[in-house]
């Protein structure tokens, strides 16, 4: 069995973001598998995953979905398929620069849990973060019936609840360790990123939140673009994620703010 599963789910077009979300990952985690639930899953991007498997030697499983549940809720209540020791779920828009694992093994083991995760405290004492690393078959046996019955509610639009929210009741229901930080510091260190999140939802895109303009020169100017990858990935990746890219690119080379 392989070590460490990436699994997310998409929808609204976040597809785009899968060959870099996968190239990043698999550079600093090499070995690792990924499994992506996808809203209207087409046969061109499905030939485009294949091609870029073939490119790349990584393992990508694409798996069409056509409920009523949103991406970022769906991708923690259902159960992938792929069979890995660990499994993290994250978002899609985050692109990784290191290895994730020694990290949430060691929290785990610190917590005597079977997930590495924490509350978003003290802003929220009841949102779990939505970057989420757990031990497979434990994790998903014991919280395998309210998964199922959050999937139902909410394909019966019985219940709105976030997706943070819904991780935290399913925490919740282990009735293990709560992972809670002190403070904004504690919760970036319980709770770290693993690299650069470019979000539609925050600057240069909207006016809230910083961007990490260093660590995107660094990740990108400096080094993805200069590399023989560059290249070959470029292929693989969407006119709107090119944009946004240079998006990101002008602004961090340009904007002093």
């Amino acid at each position: 069995m392989n070590n460490l599963l990436f699994f997310s789910a998409v929808d609204n077009g976040y597809e785009d973001f899968i060959p870099l979300y996968v190239y990043f990952a698999n550079k600093y985690n090499p070995n690792s598998k990924f499994e992506f639930l996808v809203k209207n899953l087409t046969n061109d991007f499905k030939e485009l995953i294949n091609n870029f498997n073939k490119q790349f030697n990584t393992d990508i499983l694409l798996r069409n979905y056509t409920n009523n549940i949103n991406a970022n809720r769906l991708r923690f209540l259902e159960e992938p398929i792929t069979k890995c020791t660990y499994t993290y779920i994250g978002d899609i828009d985050i692109f990784i620069n290191e290895n994730i694992l020694p990290f949430h093994i060691n929290q785990m083991k610190e917590f005597n849990t079977i997930y590495s995760n924490c509350l978003r405290y003290p802003s929220n004492t009841n949102r779990m973060s939505g970057l989420h690393f757990v031990k497979s078959d434990e994790y998903f046996k014991q919280t395998e019936s309210i998964r199922n019955k959050y999937i139902k509610l909410l394909i019966d639009k019985k219940i709105t609840t976030g997706d943070e929210i819904l991780l935290n009741n399913i925490i919740l229901s282990l009735n293990t360790c709560i992972i809670t930080p002190k403070d904004n510091i504690d919760f970036l260190i319980k709770r770290p990123i693993h690299g650069i999140h470019i979000s539609l939802n925050r600057k240069p895109f909207t006016s809230t939140l910083e961007f990490p303009k260093e660590l995107f020169k660094q990740m990108f100017i400096y080094d993805f673009y200069k590399s023989d990858d560059y290249t070959l990935i470029n292929k693989f990746l969407s006119t709107k994620l090119q944009n946004i890219l240079k998006t990101c690119e002008t602004y961090s080379m340009f904007n002093n703010n």
